[in-house]
């Protein structure tokens, strides 16, 4: 009997001790969850572009010029480009377009050299996409003589645009 009662007094005790250890964690009054949120910015790198030059020495000559562009991204973008504007005078650019003898483009290219660039591509969200900017003229051999002496030049943007 002392066994027993002595049994009764130990599991007695341990509850006892237990309640009182329960008791303490349990003084939380309210509890309640806040959801948070944070949001990222869309946001899309270049490269730093340098300017870009060809000479063309003799009628029915294509040049090209290229270098490495490198996008880099969080959200996915579509890379373009405008078409190039060159100027010399109005009257001798408007005269050389009208003939056919000065034809010029710039665009993208992965690997070797296209004779048509692309004028544009994408790139996914989280990556880097690096591609060869390639502007190229040509004087033509027809009517050649139309395309008055000088140095022609401009501009052409670049543009990166989100998908979303």
């Amino acid at each position: 009997m002392k066994k027993i009662t002595a049994m009764i007094m130990v599991v007695a005790l341990i509850l006892g001790v237990s309640s009182l250890v329960l008791a303490k964690e349990n003084t939380e009054l309210a509890k309640q969850d806040v959801h948070l949120t944070v949001k990222v910015a869309n946001w899309a790198e270049l490269s730093n572009l340098e300017p870009m030059a060809v000479a063309l020495a003799q009628p029915g000559q294509r040049i090209n010029a290229s270098q490495p562009i490198t996008v880099q991204t969080n959200t996915n973008v579509t890379v373009s480009v405008s078409e190039p504007t060159l100027t010399e005078a109005d009257s001798q650019i408007l005269a050389a377009k009208e003939t056919g003898a000065l034809k010029w483009g710039l665009g993208f290219a992965r690997h070797c050299t296209p004779m048509t660039p692309g004028s544009s591509f994408k790139v996914d969200a989280g990556s880097a996409d690096t591609r060869n900017l390639i502007f190229w003229a040509e004087w033509a051999e027809e009517d050649w003589w139309t395309l008055i002496a000088g140095n022609y030049s401009g501009t052409a943007t670049v543009t990166i645009a989100s998908m979303e």
